[in-house]
């Protein structure tokens, strides 16, 4: 049935008489039909209220205005008037605010940022303090593609969790994100639906109607209902519109959830979205037809994703500036790096950190010995204020463990990062003990040329820039750089990369005028770094270390 402007006219008048002759214990059915109405309405669905705002729409082949009873509410197009009431009701039964930074929970005890994130935080030229949602957020910590951007970046954003045992857990965590325990709609408005976890993996769950055959069916619990939301109504109800980063894994629906969010009225600049059963075509084609493009297709140990980007998307904060001083936008320049060369550098010399069984609590590493207390890892521990979840570069990591700067921090600290071996037993040997940090199959070079050269020869022994290992990372701040030599230093762009505390090392047992120290000192100190200490080797042949740390008025 057609409905012109003059029928929802005379229906509204109609409605209004007949409200003023039917009983009250009429109202009720009365209400129902009027639900069933404004189905047909369609884009200008009625909300009853208090106020009554004017709704501009379009009969054949004129333009028209009228007006609709509504309360104070947000409006998206082709999917309604949402009552403010409403929002409030979803916010107050369904949302939990952000927990401040000092009651973060983890069980874990690590911050992992695997391939999916470190890609999509190098699409956004690692930008500092963005806006997240991440549906099918589970513990909030267990394979989560956003904990490493909250922690090392400063992101906060949304959290959306269904299934109420991993909600339960979500909960605790203390993450600095708004926590939606309900599921995404896979239709546009809200509804419910029965969620189902797996018996053994709580990892795994998803809506019963979109079942996708992991398993047999008796794997999983008989379910519950749960309230579903579309993605707009949770976005009104928090106050955002922009974001940086959304990340779809529930299962399932997630072309379903993609086709219900209005993309003209909220601006998402990377999206990643789990591709199960031969949907990623339909997928890119309803995302292309909204402005993305398809930058990858990642597969990690318990997923596959891909990777889609606004083809006019446009960033201009500071760590965008920071970027474009080392990455060509387009043909390259003289010196920058190319997409190219990034994807060819994380192809080739870089390995992910692995994240291990999910069924695992905790890391499994295998050490051959306890943790070494390094007493230059204690310096910068002491200069760092004991900070916890930090991002480490250690060059010459030799086999992960034996006089490692970096594993006491990793382990006691809770940090990440970056380890640099190219000796190949060695490097065998660093592979083998399951550290949560990448590791670069490379030397680091003394020239900065070097890493402009890959896209001719990318898989033959390189020594690589540090900011170009970085870079393919997505990550340009780092707390700690421990370096074996100080030959490197000269290739860091120490504008653009933030490097808070630096250990240099050398052979000499002592700290003196004539030493390559004094040189290091005097070339550091143009960047704003100062001489904290010395460290000396326990042995005649053991390396000693000067330790730098940049003045927070530079940082």
């Amino acid at each position: 049935m057609h409905w012109t402007s003059m029928d929802i006219l005379k229906l509204s008048a109609m409605k209004a008489a007949l409200c003023l002759l039917l009983p009250s214990s009429l109202l009720s059915a009365f209400a129902i039909l009027s639900l069933y109405n404004n189905d047909k309405l369609g884009p200008w669905m009625s909300v009853y209220g208090q106020k009554r705002v004017e709704v501009e729409g379009k009969s054949g082949s004129w333009n028209f205005t009228t007006t609709l009873p509504s309360t104070d509410s947000l409006s998206f197009e082709n999917n309604g008037t949402i009552p403010q009431q409403d929002i409030d009701m979803m916010k107050k039964q369904y949302l939990t605010p952000p927990s401040a930074k000092d009651q973060l929970n983890l069980t874990r005890k690590e911050v992992w940022k695997g391939p999916l994130t470190s890609y999509v935080h190098r699409l956004l030229k690692g930008k500092k303090n963005g806006f997240f949602i991440e549906v099918g957020a589970n513990d909030g910590e267990i394979l989560s593609t956003t904990l490493s951007l909250e922690l090392l970046s400063g992101w906060t954003g949304l959290l959306i969790e269904g299934l109420p045992g991993a909600l339960k857990n979500l909960r605790q965590k203390g993450r600095n994100a708004w926590v939606a325990g309900c599921c995404l709609s896979p239709v546009p408005y809200a509804t419910k639906r029965i969620m189902r976890g797996h018996k053994t993996y709580p990892a795994v769950g998803h809506i019963k109607e979109f079942f996708l055959g992991l398993g047999r069916n008796d794997n999983y619990h008989q379910g519950s209902e749960v309230q579903c939301y579309p993605l707009h109504y949770l976005l009104l109800a928090i106050g955002i519109t922009n974001i940086d980063y959304f990340s779809v894994d529930v299962d399932g629906p997630e072309l379903n959830i993609l086709k219900t969010i209005p993309f003209d009225k909220i601006s998402i600049k990377v999206i990643s979205v789990e591709i199960n059963k031969g949907d990623q075509s339909e997928i890119t084609k309803l995302l292309e037809g909204h402005g993305y493009k398809m930058m990858k297709y990642t597969k990690e140990d318990y997923t596959h994703d891909a990777v889609y980007m606004k083809t006019e998307n446009k960033l201009s904060d500071n760590t965008t500036t920071a970027w474009s001083k080392l990455v060509a936008s387009n043909n390259g320049k003289p010196g920058h790096l190319t997409e190219q060369d990034l994807d060819t550098i994380s192809d080739n010399h870089l390995k992910p950190p692995p994240f291990g069984p999910i069924e695992v609590a905790t890391r499994i590493r295998k050490l051959a010995q306890n943790v070494w207390k390094s007493p230059v890892t204690e310096f910068v521990r002491n200069l760092l204020k004991n900070k916890t979840y930090g991002f480490f570069v250690e060059a010459w990591a030799y086999d992960g463990e034996s006089f490692s700067n970096t594993l006491q921090l990793e382990v006691e600290n809770i940090w990440t990062g970056l380890l640099v071996e190219v000796a190949p037993t060695r490097l065998k040997e660093l592979l083998s003990k399951q550290r949560n940090a990448w590791v670069a199959t490379c030397c680091l070079s003394s020239e900065e040329s070097n890493a402009t050269e890959l896209a001719n020869n990318p898989v033959v022994d390189k020594c690589l820039p540090l900011h170009s290992l970085l870079l393919a990372i997505g990550q340009l701040e780092v707390d700690y750089l421990s370096l074996g030599i100080p030959g490197v230093l000269e290739t860091i762009p120490f504008d653009t990369l933030s490097v808070k505390v630096i250990s240099v090392g050398t052979h000499s047992n002592k700290f003196d005028d004539d030493d390559d120290t004094t040189k290091v000192q005097n070339y550091l100190e143009k960047f704003g770094y100062k001489k904290m200490g010395f460290v000396q080797g326990d042995s005649e042949h053991a390396f000693s270390d000067t330790i730098f740390m940049k003045d927070e008025k530079s940082l």
